[in-house]
C-alpha cells in the first residue's frame, strides 16, 4: 500500500470542504430529503460540520441521518448539481475521517464518475484526486481510476502572465538590492543576470548557469518583508512552472513562508496563490508536500492548506 504523509490528506480535506463551501446554497435542499423530522437536526449537523476543517460529519447517533440525506444528493446529478456536488464532496471527506461515506465497494466511483469528470475544472480535480488516493491506498480498488494527466486545470500561461506583470514592475532599487542579497558577492554578474531575466519574454533563468541570478532571487525569496520578496517568489514560481519543478524552489518554501504568502497585498497575493496551487496540482499525487519532514502533532499545528480557488 502506497503512504501518504500527513499533510496531502489535509489538503485533501481542505479542498473538499472548499467545494462544499462553494455549493452551500444547496444545504437546504438537502437538508429537506431527510425524514420530515430530521430535516432541522440535519440542517443542523451539516452547518456545523461546514465549519469543521476535516468537514467530518459527527460519529454519534445522527451520523445515519445526515449520511442518508446526502447520498440521496449525491445521485441527483440530473436535477440538482450544486446539491450533488455538495454531498459527494461531504461523502469523500466523510471515508478519509475513517467513516462510511457511499457505503459502496467503490465509493460510488463506478456511478458518478462520468459525471464528476463534466464538473467545472477546480471541483472535478479536486474530485478525481480523492478517489485516486482512495485507490492507491488501497482503500477501495476502482475500475477505471483517474488518471494523473487529468488534474492540470489550467494553462500555464493563464498562471504565469499576472506572474510576470509582478515580475517587471520591478525598480532599479529593487534590482541592485536584490543583487547585493550574496553579501554583496558578486553582485555585477548578479545584476547583470537579473536584467537578462527580466528582458526576456518568459523571465526565464539561464539555462546553463543558474547561479547568476538564482542565487540572490533565492536569497531574497527566503526573507518576507523585503522590498522585493514577492517580486523574487514569482520569478521562482515562474521558474518551477517552466522547468516542471526540476529544483524544487517553492516546496521548501510553502513550509516556511505560506503565512506571509497569505498576507501579501491583494495585488500580488492570488498571482502568487494561484502559481503555487497550479504547482501542487500538477505533479504527481502526493508527491508536492511541503511537510514530509514535519511529525505530525507539529503539521495538525502549524502547516498551512494551498487555497482553492473555485474559477479561472
Amino acid at each position: 500500500m502506497r503512504r501518504f504523509n500527513r499533510w496531502p490528506k489535509l489538503q485533501l480535506l481542505h479542498d473538499l470542504r472548499a467545494v462544499a463551501l462553494s455549493c452551500k446554497s444547496a444545504l437546504p435542499r438537502i437538508a429537506k430529503l431527510a425524514e420530515q423530522d430530521d430535516i432541522s437536526a440535519v440542517e443542523a449537523i451539516l452547518i456545523s460540520s461546514l465549519d469543521n476543517p476535516c468537514l467530518g460529519l459527527p460519529s454519534d447517533n445522527r451520523y445515519e441521518e445526515a449520511q442518508r440525506a446526502l447520498l440521496i444528493a449525491a445521485y441527483q446529478v440530473d436535477e440538482d448539481t450544486q446539491a450533488s456536488t455538495f454531498a459527494i464532496a461531504f461523502l469523500l471527506a466523510d471515508v478519509f475521517n475513517g467513516q462510511s461515506g457511499f457505503g459502496s465497494m467503490d465509493q460510488g466511483w463506478s456511478d458518478l464518475n462520468v459525471f464528476i469528470r463534466t464538473l467545472p475544472a477546480p471541483r472535478r480535480v479536486v474530485f478525481l484526486r480523492a478517489y485516486l488516493r482512495l485507490h492507491q491506498q488501497y482503500i477501495r480498488i476502482l475500475e477505471n481510476p483517474p488518471l494523473e494527466n487529468e488534474f492540470e486545470i489550467s494553462s500555464p500561461e493563464k498562471i504565469l502572465g499576472p506572474l510576470r506583470e509582478i515580475v517587471r514592475k520591478m525598480s532599479k532599487v529593487e534590482m541592485t538590492a536584490i543583487s547585493l542579497a550574496d553579501f554583496g558577492l558578486d553582485e555585477k554578474e548578479h545584476l547583470v543576470a537579473l536584467k537578462q531575466v527580466l528582458a526576456d519574454p518568459l523571465c526565464k533563468f539561464p539555462e546553463d548557469d543558474r547561479w547568476y541570478p538564482a542565487e540572490v532571487i533565492q536569497l531574497i525569496g527566503h526573507t518576507p518583508g523585503t522590498g522585493a520578496f514577492e517580486k523574487c517568489t514569482a520569478l521562482l514560481i515562474i521558474d518551477d512552472i517552466i522547468h516542471n519543478v526540476k529544483w524544487g524552489q517553492m516546496c521548501f518554501r510553502w513550509s516556511r513562508n505560506a503565512p506571509d504568502y497569505l498576507m501579501l497585498s491583494d495585488s500580488v497575493r492570488e498571482p502568487i496563490l494561484r502559481g503555487i496551487r497550479y504547482i501542487y496540482e500538477t505533479q504527481a499525487h502526493g508527491s508536492w508536500d511541503p511537510y514530509f519532514d514535519w511529525p505530525d502533532s507539529k503539521i495538525e499545528k502549524y502547516a498551512v492548506a494551498i487555497p482553492y480557488f473555485d474559477k479561472y
